[in-house]
């Protein structure tokens, strides 16, 4: 029970904690503000929220003013010869204000509700990233947190079988035992050595994973560990499979941004369609004119004018039948996007769910396991005690109950794992957020099981 309560004890935070833990919310944070893809996504949002008062200032009054002053010089001649030429230097001056207003423009309509439906999937592709950021940290941070603990595990198994090893040579030295179970326990050691360096490579590699997330040094003694992995689980299962699907389908936020998208194309057809209609503005127009043409020499004009044009579209080349085909393609291949997506997010959140309650399964058949592979051990000791076993035996229960707990802990950490992807999923990421830094902060400090 003292190894089983060990283990448990390097899951759960048995150990002191360091004065600064890097907890999951912390991690998160610091990869949000880090991760370029997040950025990107960010910048692309804020784009296309501009493109939509782009798009809405086309529908506004447009006002336009513009003024000249200048000095002309105009050389006159009479082809009769009945006057003679004369030259004028007059000082020219004009100035103009317009005001235009679109009172039917079907085309600038259905483009700012394009705007809209882009600048709201961007939005949500905000969302999107932040909800893979939070698989992929999971992911990175419950690696090395793994790592961290099977290292612990292995670095015991060394303890275990170094003290195996040197019981064998003691009872070779008395003639109690033989070179075989000397050499049965060095290979024992061996391997658990050879675990030993494999962990140690993988806390490396899973380090460097996680600081490039976190734009930061990573210290694996630093991650706060996780206790109440089942009972998350059980948390989890409390809803049917029906409605998690349900819940996915309304609340992913890449499903959502995909949706906007064919709105967004959907938009688009009605755009390259608008080709065809007229459009009707109001124009109205001040202005005044002095001595600015040759005709007008020493005269002034000042002149307001009100008008209602209509532009009748009648043949371009064909060019608008082109862009709504063109338009009709790009909304196939829209919806075609939205409906594959949507039927692998259903896929993979059914797949999470399964793993979660397989996973719950599995975690309790190896804590029991477990149990069992220590209680074989103290038995298996006590039969060499007793002269019917031998220290071949003990080194085969001590192999089966390492190998108990290094897949004990795979499992709690690979079930943790399908509970952030579901929440990943729903796109809760609030909330798993939250629900994972109290857990963490149950754990700290504080022995138990992992489940």
């Amino acid at each position: 029970m003292r190894v089983r309560w060990l283990v448990a004890g390097l899951l759960s935070g048995a150990c002191a904690l360091p004065a600064w833990a890097l907890d999951f919310s912390e991690a998160f944070r610091l990869a949000k503000d880090y991760d370029a893809r997040v950025k990107i996504s960010a910048s692309r949002a804020a784009q296309d929220a501009a493109g939509v008062d782009v798009a809405r200032s086309r529908l506004l009054p447009q006002v336009s003013a513009s003024a000249a002053r200048g000095k002309q010089h105009t050389r006159t001649s009479y082809l009769s010869g009945s006057y003679p030429s004369r030259t004028d230097e007059p000082d020219t001056k004009n100035w103009a204000l317009q005001l235009r207003q679109g009172i039917y423009r079907p085309a600038e309509w259905r483009s700012w509700e394009r705007a809209q439906s882009l600048a709201q999937a961007s939005a949500k592709g905000v969302e999107a990233e932040t909800a893979s950021l939070l698989s992929r940290v999971a992911q990175a941070y419950l690696a090395l947190l793994e790592a961290r603990t099977q290292l612990k595990v292995a670095e015991q198994d060394v303890a275990r079988y170094t003290e195996v090893l040197r019981q064998a040579q003691r009872a070779f030295e008395t003639g109690q035992g033989t070179r075989i179970e000397i050499e049965e326990a060095q290979a024992r050691l061996d391997a658990a050595q050879a675990s030993v360096v494999d962990w140690q490579g993988q806390i490396e590699t899973g380090r460097q994973d996680l600081a490039a997330l976190i734009g930061q040094e990573v210290n694996p003694e630093d991650l706060t560990p996780f206790t109440e992995v089942r009972g998350l689980a059980r948390e989890v299962l409390q809803e049917p499979l029906s409605s998690w699907v349900d819940r996915m389908v309304l609340q992913n936020p890449e499903l959502a941004s995909l949706k906007a998208q064919l709105d967004a194309a959907q938009k688009q057809v009605a755009v390259q369609k608008a080709g065809h209609l007229p459009t009707v503005d109001v124009v109205a127009m001040r202005r005044f004119s002095q001595s600015d043409t040759e005709t007008t020499i020493g005269e002034e004009y000042l002149s307001t004018m009100a008008s209602v044009q209509v532009s009748i579209p009648i043949y371009s080349g064909g060019g608008v039948n082109a862009s709504v085909r063109a338009a009709l393609a790009e909304l196939d291949e829209a919806q075609a996007r939205f409906d594959g997506r949507r039927r692998e997010l259903v896929t993979a959140t059914t797949n999470a769910y399964s793993r979660v309650r397989f996973g719950l399964e599995r975690v309790s058949a190896l804590d029991q396991a477990t149990r069992s592979a220590e209680q074989a051990l103290v038995a298996t000791r006590k039969g060499v005690q007793a002269g019917t076993r031998n220290n071949v035996d003990v080194l085969n229960a001590e192999q089966d109950l390492a190998k108990m707990q290094m897949q004990w802990v795979s499992a709690a950490f690979e079930l943790l794992g399908s509970i952030v992807e579901l929440w990943a999923a729903t796109g809760e990421v609030d909330q798993a957020l939250q629900r994972l830094e109290a857990v963490q902060r149950q754990g700290a400090g504080k022995p138990g099981l992992p489940g």
